[in-house]
């Protein structure tokens, strides 16, 4: 009796041990379409182009050699990053031991970045007209094996060049750039399609859907973990009342207080005043919504809605923040979790298990 009780835990443990290793396996390494790839790899480079773009009107006065962020030269060079750190938080030198910080050759928030070596302005234009370049042919598909590593050095010149101007938008853009670098986000939608298929002199419409691989899985999978992941930690930070200075995402007054900045909404919130139950429900939706995501995303027959209601979200964020370009930023991630079928117009529809 007792054998055959230790015969029946072992056999059920050596199962559950294969069903997850084989459950691991399809998770991460069968083969899928990267037509959700190709499309980020179109919607995220071009906000990154609209990201550096935006720097082209204040671009010597930010990065220039006599500009307002200008890159140390030497020991003896004075720190503006360290100078603004020590006046803007007094506080700091003896908190977090800012008041050496003048005096080192290079500031403590300082990343490798190549606009640091233009020591000249139009050395500078010159390095921002090609990392403009980079980013075109990275959106058009032109040796994407070459031009995403380069989009991604270009994106991370600038943010690491000036550390002080990043807020939400820099990290979520370098993750989905990083992952893009790594994926074949190339293999349609491109020049470098094109080319191979007027190489093979293959009709455009004989391959609808290219290939599927496993490398494409990989990296859906790494984006849609580390988005996943994201949504987690910012509704577990809201909840424990970070960065609000109270519990409002409890009491339901976190959106009031949000939108009630002028210099920052996009449409005026005065009439929301009169309606406090409706932000505490905004409130809540917020709350709710992201932690529904978390779960409920992988999902298949709730993935839909929840790509439905990412979309209200966002767009409400937006308005009510005004980070229009990390909410469509964010936006452009959830393609990540779209069924690479949507991309040709037979999107399927999921049956409940």
């Amino acid at each position: 009796m007792l054998r055959l009780l230790i015969r029946g835990v072992t056999d059920y443990f050596q199962q559950m041990s294969l069903a997850v290793g084989q459950g691991w396996n399809r998770f991460w390494y069968q083969p899928s379409s990267p037509l959700p790839l190709v499309a980020l790899r179109i919607a995220v480079g071009l906000l990154a182009l609209y990201y550096v773009a935006s720097f082209s009107p204040d671009l010597t006065r930010w990065f220039g050699p006599e500009g307002w962020f200008a890159p140390p030269a030497g020991a003896g060079q004075a720190d503006p990053v360290g100078q603004w750190l020590d006046a803007r938080f007094p506080l700091g030198e003896t908190l977090y031991r800012f008041d050496d910080v003048a005096q080192r050759p290079f500031p403590p928030l300082y990343r490798l970045s190549y606009l640091t070596y233009a020591s000249s302005d139009w050395e500078l234009w010159l390095m921002h007209a090609a990392g403009l370049l980079v980013l075109v042919l990275f959106i058009l598909g032109w040796k994407t094996r070459w031009t995403s590593v380069l989009a991604l050095v270009v994106v991370l010149a600038y943010v690491h060049r000036a550390p002080l101007l990043n807020a939400q938008l820099e990290p979520v853009l370098a993750m989905l750039m990083f992952y893009l670098a790594l994926s074949p986000c190339g293999v349609a939608w491109s020049v470098d399609s094109w080319l191979a298929g007027r190489k093979q002199s293959a009709e455009p419409s004989s391959a609808p859907m290219p290939p599927k691989r496993w490398g494409a899985t990989v990296t859906l999978r790494l984006i849609q973990v580390h988005l996943t992941v994201l949504y987690a930690l910012t509704v577990l930070v809201q909840l424990s009342g970070g960065g609000t200075g109270g519990m409002v995402w409890w009491t339901g007054e976190a959106m009031w207080w949000i939108v009630a900045r002028p210099e920052t909404a996009l449409v005026s919130a005065d009439w929301l005043a009169h309606h406090p139950l409706l932000m505490d429900l905004w409130t809540y939706f917020v709350i709710l919504f992201q932690m529904a995501f978390v779960v409920l995303v992988w999902v298949r027959p709730m993935r839909g809605l929840m790509l439905a209601l990412a979309m209200l979200f966002w767009i409400s964020i937006a308005l009510a923040t005004g980070l229009v370009t990390y909410s469509l930023l964010m936006l452009a991630g959830l393609l990540a979790f779209v069924p690479a079928e949507c991309f040709t117009g037979n999107c399927p529809v999921p049956a409940a298990e």
